[in-house]
């Protein structure tokens, strides 16, 4: 005869329940920390860096471009 007891007729059935569903929740995250770390990194290598033109001039403010249109009388 063997010794060796199941952990599950140890435990009441709440805790068997609590135990799979943390288990599976530890197992949800892992996996998509794994994903978050591998995949998003691989997109941040394919991205293009946007040059600035030195060269365009700044859009004109309001005193440079007559100001703001004129209050319409009531």
């Amino acid at each position: 005869m063997s010794s060796v007891i199941p952990v599950a007729v140890l435990l009441a059935p709440e805790w068997v329940d609590f135990l799979v569903m943390t288990g599976a929740f530890l197992l949800v995250a892992s996996g998509g920390l794994i994903w978050l770390f591998f995949f998003r990194k691989q997109g941040r290598r394919r991205r293009k860096h946007r040059h600035h033109h030195h060269s365009r001039p700044p859009n004109p403010n309001l005193p440079e471009k007559d100001g703001l249109p004129p209050m319409p009388r009531p």
